[in-house]
């Protein structure tokens, strides 16, 4: 009963949202690294801050991180964040500089699990009881190869995969989604730059893994599939940073904005909209 009752409100639902999302606030520390979202909102790392909004665009939490917060994921019932420590005290208070930071819904850390022998910890998705983390232990230095860090569901490492996708990079995989059972990896750098890997390739090959594919979005300050209660299959949100000059000090503030999309049946993008329930959805968040 309970799940035709979710059928039911899903169908019935009437509001269309805006194809574009936006943060109420425009003064984050630091630009868009990663993103993830549940059937309770999006979830936002803004690399010195973490913050979650609901599918309006307004604040549900807002506060400070730890160094450097990469990109993020969820389970479904817990959120992770890929952390690359830069100061002393808190390298000291974890032992590592390279940390996955866990949450619960609401954004309260539960746990940190720091990794004394891995370094440079950006994108992070999760995947069929698995976890994929790139790895930047190359900072900026241009190289054709990068690594992702494939951890079970407690993160013990399973393997190290060597990947690559055709030309130099630099800060490794910035981020690592999952998207029709695949894996979405976004790589800085002009051009095409969100390559499709195969997750059963990089766990099985000895050699450098290639990508299957490309998806024409730029992915790499943020992607996530929106779960089947929020919208249809197939049906994602692609980030993007939001600049906004301030009048007085003239420094940037940024802020976020998020596309929703879907994949049409001849494989082209389209926009789509969200299936919220209404006794959630008290507003819509204007274009520009």
């Amino acid at each position: 009963m309970k799940k035709l009752s979710i059928i039911l409100a899903i169908l019935t639902a009437t509001a269309l949202f805006a194809e574009t999302i936006r943060t109420e606030e425009k003064n984050f520390r630091g630009h868009l690294q990663g993103i993830a979202a549940d059937e309770t909102g999006i979830y936002c790392s803004f690399a010195h801050e973490m913050m979650k909004i609901d599918y309006t665009g307004k604040r549900v939490r807002r506060f400070t991180t730890h160094s450097h917060a990469g990109d993020m994921t969820t389970d479904g019932t817990k959120v992770y964040c890929a952390v690359t420590l830069w100061y002393k005290e808190p390298i000291e208070k974890y032992g590592a500089s390279s940390c996955i930071f866990i949450y619960d819904k609401d954004l309260n850390l539960l746990e940190v699990k720091p990794f004394k022998t891995l370094r440079g910890f950006d994108g992070i998705a999760y995947l069929n009881g698995k976890f994929y983390v790139g790895l930047n232990d190359l900072g900026s230095k241009l190289r054709n190869e990068n690594r992702i860090a494939i951890f079970d569901k407690n993160f013990t490492l399973l393997k190290i995969a060597a990947v690559t996708i055709g030309k130099p990079t630099k800060f490794g995989a910035q981020t690592i989604n999952r998207f029709n059972g695949k894996l979405l990896a976004g790589f800085y750098g002009g051009g095409e730059n969100s390559f499709i890997f195969d997750p059963a390739e990089l766990e099985t090959s000895d050699t450098t893994v290639k990508p299957i594919g490309t998806l024409p979005v730029n992915v790499t300050v943020g992607f996530t599939e929106l779960p089947p209660r929020v919208a249809s299959p197939g049906t994602f949100i692609e980030a993007r940073n939001s600049r906004k000059k301030d009048p007085v000090s003239g420094k940037k503030k940024y802020g976020a904005k998020f596309f929703i999309k879907c994949q049409a049946a001849n494989g082209k993008l389209k926009s789509a909209s969200l299936l919220l329930n209404k006794k959630t959805t008290n507003s819509v968040f204007p274009l520009d």
